[in-house]
Protein backbone atom coordinates (compact mmCIF):
# COMPACT_ATOMS: atom_id res chain seq x y z
CA UNK A 1 0.00 0.00 0.00
CA UNK A 2 1.42 3.51 -1.37
CA UNK A 3 0.96 6.91 0.96
CA UNK A 4 2.23 10.11 0.52
CA UNK A 5 3.45 12.88 2.57
CA UNK A 6 3.50 16.48 2.32
CA UNK A 7 5.50 18.98 4.85
CA UNK A 8 5.15 22.65 3.53
CA UNK A 9 7.35 24.56 5.14
CA UNK A 10 8.40 28.66 4.92
CA UNK A 11 11.09 27.75 2.69
CA UNK A 12 10.82 24.43 0.20
CA UNK A 13 8.01 21.98 0.04
CA UNK A 14 9.23 18.22 0.83
CA UNK A 15 7.06 15.82 -0.91
CA UNK A 16 7.62 12.11 -0.24
CA UNK A 17 5.73 9.03 -1.39
CA UNK A 18 6.43 5.43 0.54
CA UNK A 19 5.09 1.82 1.06
CA UNK A 20 5.21 0.11 4.24
CA UNK A 21 8.88 -0.47 4.43
CA UNK A 22 10.89 2.14 2.72
CA UNK A 23 10.40 5.56 1.40
CA UNK A 24 10.17 4.82 -2.86
CA UNK A 25 10.92 9.04 -4.04
CA UNK A 26 11.10 12.54 -2.93
CA UNK A 27 10.94 15.72 -4.05
CA UNK A 28 11.73 19.15 -2.71
CA UNK A 29 10.94 22.64 -4.03
CA UNK A 30 10.43 26.26 -2.84
CA UNK A 31 7.49 27.12 -1.67
CA UNK A 32 6.58 30.24 -3.13
CA UNK A 33 3.96 32.04 -2.81
CA UNK A 34 0.61 29.59 -4.05
CA UNK A 35 0.57 27.17 -2.03
CA UNK A 36 -1.41 24.62 -4.17
CA UNK A 37 1.24 25.44 -6.93
CA UNK A 38 4.47 24.33 -5.09
CA UNK A 39 2.85 21.13 -3.26
CA UNK A 40 1.53 19.96 -6.69
CA UNK A 41 5.10 20.46 -8.50
CA UNK A 42 6.44 18.44 -5.42
CA UNK A 43 3.63 15.46 -5.63
CA UNK A 44 3.81 15.29 -9.18
CA UNK A 45 8.09 15.18 -9.14
CA UNK A 46 7.71 12.92 -6.23
CA UNK A 47 5.46 10.38 -8.04
CA UNK A 48 7.39 10.80 -11.49
CA UNK A 49 10.42 9.83 -9.49
CA UNK A 50 8.75 6.62 -7.74
CA UNK A 51 7.35 5.52 -11.15
CA UNK A 52 3.38 5.36 -9.83
CA UNK A 53 0.46 7.32 -10.64
CA UNK A 54 -1.33 9.35 -8.16
CA UNK A 55 -4.43 7.05 -8.62
CA UNK A 56 -2.10 4.37 -6.82
CA UNK A 57 -1.69 6.42 -3.53
CA UNK A 58 -3.96 5.44 -1.05
CA UNK A 59 -3.62 7.97 1.38
CA UNK A 60 -1.97 11.28 1.75
CA UNK A 61 -0.95 13.12 4.82
CA UNK A 62 0.26 17.26 4.73
CA UNK A 63 1.68 19.15 7.75
CA UNK A 64 3.69 22.55 7.97
CA UNK A 65 2.83 25.95 7.83
CA UNK A 66 0.92 25.63 4.64
CA UNK A 67 -0.54 22.11 5.20
CA UNK A 68 -4.21 22.82 5.43
CA UNK A 69 -3.88 24.48 1.72
CA UNK A 70 -2.33 22.22 -0.37
CA UNK A 71 -5.50 21.73 -2.95
CA UNK A 72 -5.20 18.15 -2.41
CA UNK A 73 -7.87 15.47 -0.76
CA UNK A 74 -5.35 15.03 2.01
CA UNK A 75 -5.52 14.49 5.82
CA UNK A 76 -3.43 17.02 7.74
CA UNK A 77 -1.63 16.50 10.73
CA UNK A 78 1.00 18.98 13.35
CA UNK A 79 4.63 18.75 12.46
CA UNK A 80 4.93 17.16 16.13
CA UNK A 81 3.22 14.76 15.43
CA UNK A 82 4.57 14.23 11.81
CA UNK A 83 8.00 14.44 13.23
CA UNK A 84 7.52 11.81 16.36
CA UNK A 85 6.30 9.08 13.32
CA UNK A 86 8.68 9.60 10.80
CA UNK A 87 11.91 10.02 13.42
CA UNK A 88 10.49 6.60 14.62
CA UNK A 89 9.38 5.00 11.46
CA UNK A 90 13.16 5.86 10.08
CA UNK A 91 14.90 5.00 13.72
CA UNK A 92 13.21 2.91 15.74
CA UNK A 93 15.36 3.32 18.24
CA UNK A 94 14.55 7.05 18.26
CA UNK A 95 13.57 8.11 21.13
CA UNK A 96 14.32 12.43 21.39
CA UNK A 97 13.96 14.59 18.08
CA UNK A 98 15.38 18.14 17.78
CA UNK A 99 13.94 19.46 14.59
CA UNK A 100 15.26 23.10 13.66
CA UNK A 101 13.22 24.53 10.21
CA UNK A 102 13.39 27.58 8.63
CA UNK A 103 10.88 29.83 11.05
CA UNK A 104 10.92 27.54 14.19
CA UNK A 105 12.74 24.82 16.58
CA UNK A 106 10.67 22.31 18.95
CA UNK A 107 12.52 19.32 20.46
CA UNK A 108 10.52 16.40 21.97
CA UNK A 109 11.27 13.10 23.87
CA UNK A 110 8.99 9.78 22.64
CA UNK A 111 8.21 6.30 24.18
CA UNK A 112 8.76 2.95 22.45
CA UNK A 113 5.04 3.63 20.21
CA UNK A 114 5.87 6.71 19.29
CA UNK A 115 4.10 9.02 21.36
CA UNK A 116 5.25 12.37 22.33
CA UNK A 117 6.24 12.38 26.20
CA UNK A 118 7.62 15.86 26.70
CA UNK A 119 7.48 18.57 24.00
CA UNK A 120 8.95 21.89 23.51
CA UNK A 121 9.12 24.81 21.11
CA UNK A 122 11.07 28.08 20.60
CA UNK A 123 8.92 30.12 18.03
CA UNK A 124 8.20 33.52 19.24
CA UNK A 125 10.61 34.75 16.68
CA UNK A 126 13.15 32.99 14.01
CA UNK A 127 16.14 32.63 16.83
CA UNK A 128 18.13 29.82 16.25
CA UNK A 129 15.96 29.08 13.36
CA UNK A 130 17.26 28.50 9.66
CA UNK A 131 15.84 32.50 8.61
CA UNK A 132 18.66 32.94 11.26
CA UNK A 133 21.29 31.40 9.64
CA UNK A 134 20.30 32.92 5.85
CA UNK A 135 20.01 36.39 7.56
CA UNK A 136 23.69 36.07 8.76
CA UNK A 137 24.48 34.81 5.74
CA UNK A 138 23.61 37.63 3.93
CA UNK A 139 25.58 40.18 5.99
CA UNK A 140 28.49 37.70 5.56
CA UNK A 141 27.83 37.89 1.82
CA UNK A 142 27.81 33.85 1.01
CA UNK A 143 25.44 31.95 -0.15
CA UNK A 144 23.14 29.46 2.66
CA UNK A 145 25.10 26.30 1.84
CA UNK A 146 28.73 28.14 2.15
CA UNK A 147 28.16 28.78 5.58
CA UNK A 148 29.15 25.60 6.60
CA UNK A 149 32.09 25.68 4.46
CA UNK A 150 33.29 28.64 5.94
CA UNK A 151 32.55 27.13 9.22
CA UNK A 152 35.09 24.25 8.98
CA UNK A 153 37.92 26.55 7.86
CA UNK A 154 37.59 28.78 10.87
CA UNK A 155 40.41 29.36 13.32
CA UNK A 156 40.15 31.08 16.00
CA UNK A 157 37.53 30.60 18.87
CA UNK A 158 35.05 33.73 18.26
CA UNK A 159 31.02 34.41 20.16
CA UNK A 160 27.68 35.85 18.94
CA UNK A 161 26.51 36.46 22.30
CA UNK A 162 22.72 36.81 20.85
CA UNK A 163 20.37 34.70 19.22
CA UNK A 164 18.26 37.52 18.31
CA UNK A 165 18.31 38.34 14.44
CA UNK A 166 18.53 41.77 15.16
CA UNK A 167 20.96 42.13 18.15
CA UNK A 168 23.34 39.62 16.29
CA UNK A 169 23.28 41.18 13.58
CA UNK A 170 25.03 43.95 15.13
CA UNK A 171 27.65 41.78 16.61
CA UNK A 172 28.37 40.36 13.03
CA UNK A 173 28.76 43.64 11.62
CA UNK A 174 30.80 44.74 14.99
CA UNK A 175 33.04 41.73 14.32
CA UNK A 176 33.70 42.08 10.80
CA UNK A 177 34.29 45.75 11.03
CA UNK A 178 37.05 44.70 14.10
CA UNK A 179 38.91 42.85 11.43
CA UNK A 180 37.79 39.16 12.21
CA UNK A 181 38.34 37.05 10.12
CA UNK A 182 34.61 35.89 8.30
CA UNK A 183 35.31 32.08 8.55
CA UNK A 184 35.68 32.76 12.26
CA UNK A 185 32.25 34.97 12.45
CA UNK A 186 30.42 32.02 10.27
CA UNK A 187 31.77 29.44 12.85
CA UNK A 188 30.21 31.49 15.44
CA UNK A 189 27.02 31.60 13.60
CA UNK A 190 26.42 28.12 14.11
CA UNK A 191 27.80 27.70 17.17
CA UNK A 192 24.83 30.40 18.25
CA UNK A 193 22.42 28.04 16.30
CA UNK A 194 23.97 25.01 18.03
CA UNK A 195 23.31 26.61 21.51
CA UNK A 196 19.84 27.17 21.11
CA UNK A 197 19.04 23.81 19.97
CA UNK A 198 20.70 22.40 23.43
CA UNK A 199 19.05 25.02 24.96
CA UNK A 200 15.71 23.50 24.09
CA UNK A 201 17.03 19.93 24.38
CA UNK A 202 18.01 20.46 28.00
CA UNK A 203 14.70 21.52 28.89
CA UNK A 204 13.97 17.94 28.16
CA UNK A 205 15.12 14.63 30.15
CA UNK A 206 17.11 13.40 27.08
CA UNK A 207 16.99 9.31 26.27
CA UNK A 208 19.04 8.28 23.33
CA UNK A 209 18.91 7.92 20.23
CA UNK A 210 18.51 11.38 19.65
CA UNK A 211 17.64 12.57 16.10
CA UNK A 212 18.36 15.35 14.52
CA UNK A 213 16.18 16.70 11.42
CA UNK A 214 15.24 19.38 9.63
CA UNK A 215 16.50 21.85 6.96
CA UNK A 216 19.22 23.10 9.78
CA UNK A 217 20.35 19.43 10.58
CA UNK A 218 22.29 20.05 6.71
CA UNK A 219 24.66 21.84 8.59
CA UNK A 220 27.21 19.41 9.57
CA UNK A 221 29.04 22.45 12.24
CA UNK A 222 25.65 22.80 13.45
CA UNK A 223 25.18 18.90 13.91
CA UNK A 224 28.93 19.10 15.65
CA UNK A 225 28.72 21.68 17.65
CA UNK A 226 24.87 20.23 19.35
CA UNK A 227 26.32 17.15 19.85
CA UNK A 228 29.71 19.03 21.69
CA UNK A 229 26.68 21.02 23.79
CA UNK A 230 24.53 18.09 25.04
CA UNK A 231 28.16 15.85 25.76
CA UNK A 232 26.00 13.53 23.89
CA UNK A 233 25.98 11.48 20.54
CA UNK A 234 23.29 12.57 17.71
CA UNK A 235 21.89 10.95 14.46
CA UNK A 236 21.60 12.83 11.34
CA UNK A 237 19.80 11.00 8.62
CA UNK A 238 20.96 11.22 5.12
CA UNK A 239 17.67 13.39 4.18
CA UNK A 240 16.97 15.08 7.56
CA UNK A 241 14.82 17.70 5.68
CA UNK A 242 12.34 14.68 4.60
CA UNK A 243 11.74 13.10 8.08
CA UNK A 244 8.20 15.40 8.87
CA UNK A 245 6.92 14.89 5.20
CA UNK A 246 7.32 10.36 6.14
CA UNK A 247 5.57 11.36 9.43
CA UNK A 248 2.68 12.74 7.70
CA UNK A 249 2.82 9.70 5.13
CA UNK A 250 2.69 7.62 8.46
CA UNK A 251 0.07 9.13 10.31
CA UNK A 252 -2.09 8.67 6.85
CA UNK A 253 -1.69 5.63 6.58
CA UNK A 254 -2.05 4.56 10.54
CA UNK A 255 -4.68 6.79 11.41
Amino acid sequence: MLSAGIDVGAETTKAVVVDDRRVLAFSVVPSGWETPSSVRTAFNQALKEAGVEEKSITYIGTTGMGGKNTGLEAQYFTDSICNAKGALWSFPKARTVIDIGAEQSQAMTLDGEGRIVQYTRNDQCAAGAGAFLTEMASILELNIGDISRAALLSRNKTTINSTCTIFAESEVISLINEGSDKNDVARAVCDAVALKAAGLLQELKIEKEIIFIGGVAQNAVIADSLKSGIGQEIIVPQEPRLITAIGAARAALTK
